[in-house]
């Protein structure tokens, strides 16, 4: 198709931008996200003879050393915990029994103050030998893989790190938080664009949701499309399961990779994050009542592929025509954006 047909095609309309966050949204998505957050502060109750308790002498050196290296290896915080985890897995799993390497593991974590001393429940031992168990059978897959095996086996290490990651420390309030954003920018938008198949738009607006407001590594993205593809696999899943992924492991790994390659992901991910600067403030305090979060949104810029020099132009005229106009005229033009795609 040539520059001049394809010229101001709509890639998307955003319907009702000039509304709260919340007032067209369905009332449940938000009467869920706050019963998540009431859920993640009510406080368990754990008997201290039911806990890992480790020296605080070991713990205070390898605090130590744990915070020199962080510093070395910057990241965000909230997956210092998941990197550490995949360090020590990608160290020692293969070399001992699951029960044994969920031990040693859960004490590792704890003696660098990733986790709490004396709080940590004794069956979580269990839950983190059951997922080292499901796991086994993919990392012998991979070792067949022939020049593939090294790539999987460090794919399965970033599944595998996030899934511990998610057990020992439920993200509830921050995947909450994702979910709201995403229904209330799926209820707005309406796609215009071939780019990205009908079937797997649902899935990149939620990859650049997961980016935006929570600044999702490439090993987290990696485990949460994998669920989405299967999942029983966080919960229980059974034998027959368990082959399945086994059996058909270089294909799902390629699957997966194609979605967070997609050539979209980039430009959805500076759209979505127009919209999700307004979301810092809710993360952090998690305020329980619904005025707390109306708060208005931002004009919507548009999602644009720049192909040359010409069509470049053609975008900042529209956009300098566009700023100019009244608020109370943008309901009828954004229906009719001239963007280029």
């Amino acid at each position: 198709m040539k520059i001049k047909d394809r010229l101001f095609l709509p890639i998307f309309n955003f319907i009702g931008w000039r509304a709260k966050i919340f007032g067209d949204m369905e009332e449940a998505y938000l009467k869920a996200f706050l019963a998540t957050i009431a859920r993640s502060q009510a406080p368990k109750e754990t008997k201290e003879n039911e806990t890992i308790s480790v020296s605080e002498t070991v713990s205070a050196a390898a605090s130590v050393y744990e915070n020199v290296r962080n510093a070395l290896e910057y990241d965000e915080e909230h997956l210092l915990r998941r990197n550490a985890i995949r360090r020590i897995l990608k160290r020692r799993f293969g070399e001992e029994d699951v029960i044994s390497l969920s031990s040693d593991l859960l004490h590792e974590l704890i003696w660098a103050r990733y986790l709490p001393n004396n709080a940590v429940p004794t069956k979580t031992l269990d839950e983190v030998a059951a997922i080292l168990r499901k796991f086994q059978p993919l990392f012998v897959q991979a070792e067949e893989a022939g020049k593939n095996t090294h790539h999987f086996n460090l794919w399965l290490l970033d599944v595998l790190s996030t899934e511990i990651e998610y057990k020992l420390s439920p993200p509830l309030v921050e995947e909450g938080l994702v979910g709201l954003v995403y229904q209330n920018i799926k209820s707005r938008l309406e796609w215009a664009t071939s780019q990205i198949k009908p079937e797997d738009r649902e899935l990149q607006l939620y990859v650049a949701v997961h980016r935006a407001v929570l600044k999702s590594n490439r090993a987290t993205l990696r485990y949460r499309v994998f669920v989405l593809y299967f999942p029983d696999w966080s919960k229980a899943p059974t034998s027959e399961l368990v082959e399945h992924v086994a059996g058909r492991l270089p294909q799902i790994i390629e699957t997966v990779e194609n979605q967070l390659n997609h050539s979209s992901g980039e430009r959805l991910l500076r759209f979505c994050e127009t919209f999700a600067k307004n979301i810092p403030a809710i993360s952090k305090t998690f305020c329980p009542t619904k005025k707390d979060f109306a708060k208005p949104w931002p004009r919507p810029r548009p999602f644009v592929m720049i192909n040359s020099e010409f069509e470049y132009t053609a975008v900042l005229f529209g956009r300098l025509f566009l700023s100019c106009l009244p608020n109370r005229f943008w309901p009828y033009w954004s229906s009719c954006l001239l963007i280029v795609w």
